[in-house]
């Protein structure tokens, strides 16, 4: 696979660090070399096939993938020696594979899972009743008022609707109004006069 980028580094068998000569090195088609400013780290870029390395000194070598291409997984590092030119002691896994003086490194694809989270909002309407409760009653001085109470009620808020009357607040005549008040002249006039009357006949 093109585009991984990988290192290899290694100890030889005396434990010291193994040095790289690029000039060893035989990129694959597409391949490129990487950053070797370390010469105890050759580092390159995988093409579309293989890439060779010449002349590696007997130790332990460590094949790492920095980077993976896009779209795989980075794999696990592949450890193997070198021994008079034959590869030994390898450990692979992940599917890697070794085939004479051959490696090869296997990336697992990147599994990409989409979750799709669906909100619901659910909206409540509150439908007010009004109810009208009629028939209050209220009699004064023989006057019926018919009094009309509307409550009306909104979600959590009670708006509620009144019209008092109060004794004497309806069109009845209070005492001491005009209408009262004339029959009550007229009769104390005819009393005067009848007190009159008789006194003129006792003076007879």
């Amino acid at each position: 696979i093109a585009g991984a980028t990988l290192t290899l580094t290694g100890k030889d068998t005396e434990g010291n660090d193994v040095t790289f000569d690029i000039a060893n090195v035989v990129l694959g088609d597409d391949a490129a070399l990487g950053d070797n400013s370390d010469n105890t780290k050759l580092t390159w870029i995988s093409g579309t096939t293989e890439t060779l390395v010449k002349n590696l000194r007997n130790g332990t070598y460590t094949l790492h993938e920095v980077a993976a291409p896009s779209g795989y997984v980075v794999t696990t590092d592949i450890i193997f020696t070198i021994e008079d030119g034959n590869v030994t002691g390898v450990q692979v896994m992940d599917g890697s594979t070794i085939d004479g003086s051959k490696i090869t490194m296997l990336d697992d694809a990147e599994v990409t899972t989409t979750t799709t989270v669906t909100t619901t909002t659910t909206e409540t309407t509150t439908t007010t009743t009004a109810t009208t409760t009629n028939g209050t009653t209220t009699t004064t001085n023989g006057t019926t008022t018919t009094i009309t109470a509307v409550t009306t009620t909104v979600t959590t808020t009670t708006s509620t609707a009144k019209t008092t009357a109060k004794a004497g607040s309806t069109s009845a005549p209070k005492t001491g109004d005009k209408g009262v008040a004339i029959p009550l002249f007229a009769l104390a006039m005819a009393a005067v006069a009848a007190l009159a009357l008789r006194s003129k006949k006792d003076e007879e």
